[in-house]
């Protein structure tokens, strides 16, 4: 099998960052009960950290996935081999 190609490998890594720090966003502005006082700050942080990450996955190529319905997307990303292949490594 021939090793994964370095601008692959990088991509996969930006997008994999990118997941993590909106998970870790939505988590630290989750609201705290059901009339939080800090809403418009915490939705105007994610917000903020939304775009940011458009912003910086605008340029990531999606050549192998560019000419694919939305069924062939789906099928492609449930696809074990491929979520093997982009799986995070516990360490």
């Amino acid at each position: 099998m021939a090793p994964p190609l370095t601008a692959e490998q990088n991509q996969a890594s930006l997008i994999r960052s990118a997941i993590k720090r909106l998970e870790y966003t939505v988590r630290d502005n989750s609201l705290v009960g059901e009339k939080d006082a800090e809403i418009v700050k915490k939705i105007a942080s994610l917000k903020n950290e939304l775009k940011q990450t458009q912003v910086q996955l605008i340029d990531v190529q999606t050549e192998e996935t560019s000419n694919m319905t939305e069924e062939q997307l789906n099928a492609y990303f449930d696809n074990p081999r491929v979520n093997k292949k982009y799986r995070l490594k516990k360490r």
